[in-house]
């Protein structure tokens, strides 16, 4: 017990002699029921002759103490699955920083069912199970998708194929990996190391950011040009940007600063929010805000200056306003790109 609380894994050697044919006995082990084990056990236990006892000790991985850390202010909950006995697995998962205050053993799963782990409450879902069987861990990932949760499943051995090819983020280990796990996987880890995840994690995150503010900035500035004119044959002006203003506007002027606004590096907090909701569009209201707000901004100071003008007297140069207006129309879309930097901080 003490060596297990210190998250060794224990082996009782024993000798003696068995009459038991070796069908039987490998008909008995091959079956996957604890209880029927425990039977098996106790049918030899009085037959042996105890030897000693061995213990294994498996350190957790460099680096995975921090991952894990990473994770937890990533809002990514972590969850231990091992077939390790209860107290080894309690005894690991407090080395590393996932709660072990509850443990639920592969038993207890079966009894509970995927009903019952998705009706947990949340503080009492269990973050660590032991003495799964792949059956119990295909249950789980079912049961935290039932609550609406976006699972990734890692794993490297035939028993974790099924739940790898379940979850909706198969990841198998690329060096100690079977090859079941890594054709069930969606994105094999090619150093099996956990914090490779979390650098996946950070460039996806980037790579979502970035799609979302040239999105947005090219929005705005389209919605801007056709603010700009629909606003003046409105109020009756001629239109303020001629055809190949337009055409300049959209492949000069817009293109480039939303390719270098696909490329900014990551912001600050990045790795401090929480996931987003699956069911997130990529423009949530605030971003339509955005659009809406900065197109009739730039629409409006650039209409201003020529409606002022036209209305203002005689012998207006048309060209010349057209001019002033498209060259104030594509000086603020450049400040619309650096203010697009960020669509969370100014």
């Amino acid at each position: 017990s003490k060596w297990s609380d210190r998250g060794w894994r224990v082996l009782a050697l024993a000798v003696g002699t068995v009459d038991v044919s070796g069908q039987e006995i490998e008909a008995q082990f091959s079956d996957a029921d604890e209880a029927v084990f425990d039977r098996l056990s106790g049918l030899y236990e009085q037959r042996l002759t105890l030897v000693g006892l061995i213990a294994l000790v498996d350190p957790p991985r460099f680096g995975i103490v921090e991952a894990v850390a990473d994770c937890h202010r990533a809002g990514i909950d972590v969850i231990m699955i091992t077939g390790d006995h209860p107290a080894t697995a309690a005894a690991i998962a407090k080395q590393v920083g996932i709660r072990a205050s509850v443990v639920l053993k592969g038993r207890e799963v079966d009894i509970l069912g995927e009903d019952g782990l998705r009706d947990m409450q949340s503080l009492q879902f269990p973050c660590v199970f032991a003495r799964v069987s792949p059956q119990n861990k295909l249950t789980i990932v079912k049961a935290l998708q039932a609550r609406r949760k976006i699972t990734a499943m890692t794993g490297d051995g035939v028993n974790d194929a099924a739940a790898i090819k379940r979850a909706d983020v198969g990841l198998a280990m690329g060096l100690a990996g079977t090859d079941l796990a890594k054709q069930a996987a969606d994105i094999v880890l090619a150093d099996d190391n956990f914090g490779t995840i979390l650098v996946a994690v950070r460039e996806g995150r980037r790579v979502y950011d970035n799609v979302q503010k040239f999105v947005v900035y090219l929005l705005a500035c389209n919605s801007a040009e056709i603010w700009c004119v629909l606003m003046a044959l409105l109020f009756g002006l001629p239109p303020p940007l001629a055809s190949i203003h337009i055409l300049f506007a959209n492949i000069i002027a817009d293109i480039p600063p939303s390719m270098s606004l696909s490329m900014e590096p990551e912001e600050v907090d990045l790795m401090t929010r929480r996931p987003r909701d699956g069911s997130d569009r990529l423009l949530n209201k605030w971003n339509i805000l955005y659009v809406v707000v900065y197109g009739l901004l730039i629409a409006l100071l650039s209409l201003s200056y020529y409606a002022f003008a036209i209305l203002r007297g005689n012998h207006v140069d048309i060209v010349l306003l057209r001019s002033e207006s498209f060259i104030c129309l594509t000086v603020l879309q450049l400040v619309l790109a650096l203010l697009s930097r960020s669509l969370y901080h100014s």
